[in-house]
């Protein structure tokens, strides 16, 4: 009493969940489908529309439905987010990645969805949650949310095309791959394997330069663990270590994309060097 039963998906090399796994996976019982919308750490987009689809379809012949939540974070910027066109019915988001002020997020919940409360208390929230509401962060987050929607498409396809630049020049160092999927992917997150070297070594060399990156995933940058991500694409412990990500953003301009370029194969070479023989 009390527990659920959880089903976790495997994803292939390039971070993709398999639709036929997935459809697989649905039992009798199933009540809750959440998929993240865009991995942080490789970028890569997951099928979000499609899965809704299904879902939609099947629980016209199911007397309980399944509800579907994904976590659109990394999605919001760039991606379509309208809740009709991705047949959601729960969806979240933060407020830092779309320039409102950190500590506010949202949670979009479709008409009927009933959820539970996560704290006993007042009845503010409609009585989901006690605690005062702060309202010029909600504010900032719905002001963040109508900037964002002008022209999303121009501007997501203006970064693409700098992530682009990014991710062929730093292809062209000896002893460097990309992960997440090659076309699949959100325009804002280059993210690559580099032999030979440690994540650390690299983000604090760029660092010194002003250039701002990181090894894994932001949210686990003080866990010196294998990135659980990397882990899932069947990456070795040697070489997750060895992970560099870039993440641009609206005002990233050619001519920073080109400094990386310009300045990240000495950094490499020069930490090859120094890097321990065994």
């Amino acid at each position: 009493k009390g527990e659920a039963q959880v089903t976790y998906l495997d994803v292939n090399k390039r971070g993709l969940i398999d639709l036929v796994t997935f459809k697989k996976a649905i039992k009798a019982q199933t009540v809750l489908v959440t998929i993240i919308y865009v991995n942080n750490e490789i970028g890569t987009i997951q099928p979000i529309k499609n899965i809704g689809k299904y879902l939609k379809e099947i629980n016209k012949k199911r007397k309980r439905p399944i509800y579907f939540h994904t976590d659109a974070t990394q999605a919001i910027n760039y991606l379509d987010c309208r809740v009709n066109n991705l047949n959601v019915d729960l969806l979240s988001l933060t407020g830092h990645k779309i320039n409102a002020p950190k500590g506010i997020g949202a949670l979009y919940v479709r008409e009927g969805v009933k959820i539970i409360r996560q704290m006993d208390g007042g009845g503010q929230e409609k009585g989901l949650r006690s605690g005062t509401e702060n309202v010029p962060y909600i504010v900032g987050i719905g002001k963040a949310l109508q900037l964002t929607e002008e022209d999303k498409i121009k501007k997501a396809k203006k970064v693409a095309l700098l992530r682009d630049r990014l991710i062929k020049g730093v292809l062209q160092i000896p002893g460097v791959s990309l992960t997440g999927d090659k076309l699949v992917r959100s325009p804002h997150i280059a993210s690559f394997l580099v032999d030979g070297v440690e994540g650390e070594a690299m983000i604090l060399a760029l660092s010194e330069l002003g250039i701002i990156a990181s090894t894994g995933s932001a949210c686990s940058a003080a866990d010196l663990a294998p990135s659980h991500v990397l882990t899932a694409l069947g990456i070795p412990p040697e070489k997750s270590h060895g992970s560099l990500r870039f993440s641009l953003g609206k005002e990233t301009t050619p001519g920073e994309i080109d400094l990386v370029i310009k300045v990240l194969p000495g950094i490499i070479k020069n930490l090859r060097v120094m890097a321990p023989k065994f």
